[in-house]
């Protein structure tokens, strides 16, 4: 079985984890995503995982030079290929989400899929590396949030609970769902 180490930096513990009070990594919803494809293309993965800290935090490390036409989401994505690279790691995954567009309906496909498209370029960009050979950054985006993954496929949904949900049916397009957290009658 072929073994492949790999680097993964999320926004939250949701998404890629998080540390138990005895500094344990606790997976979230992309590792578990990223354990059953190894499984299934008979790979095993050997995870290793980036603080935000070191990301997003206040203990980020400084780029100056490397951050040169990177913009927006991508200047995080190159951070994390930076160091990731420094340390030897060769391939690693950058999540995030797309959650709110800056502007027009969070419900609109078109507006949505543009919003994504520019978050998805951005962190693609980020991710590439000109001095290395060896580091393969690949983005990993949610045109919203995690979450409506999982709302995507009945089947993998019945698999994972035993049967469909009886009280409410699937969304069409749960991509597009979008809800204020504080607003009881939103999505």
């Amino acid at each position: 079985m072929k073994q492949i180490k790999l680097v993964v930096y999320g926004e939250g513990p949701n998404d890629y984890g998080w540390k138990d009070e005895k500094g344990k990594w606790k997976p979230g919803s992309v590792i578990n995503f990223l354990q059953k494809c190894a499984k299934d293309m008979e790979i095993k993965l050997d995870v290793c995982y980036m603080e935000k800290a070191l990301i997003d935090g206040k203990s980020k490390i400084k780029l100056a030079r490397h951050l040169r036409k990177v913009e927006g989401k991508g200047i995080p994505a190159r951070r994390f290929s930076v160091y990731a690279a420094s340390k030897g790691y060769t391939a690693g995954i950058f999540y995030c989400d797309t959650d709110k567009a800056p502007d027009g309906s969070q419900k609109d496909e078109r507006n949505c899929r543009k919003h994504f498209e520019k978050i998805y370029s951005d962190v693609k960009q980020g991710l590439e590396l000109p001095d290395s050979n060896t580091w393969k950054g690949i983005p990993m985006i949610s045109m919203k949030m995690i979450e409506s993954w999982l709302l995507s496929d009945q089947e993998a949904y019945k698999k994972c609970f035993g049967k469909e949900p009886s009280k409410v049916k699937l969304p069409p397009k749960p991509e597009l769902i979008w809800g204020e957290k504080n607003s009881p009658s939103s999505d």
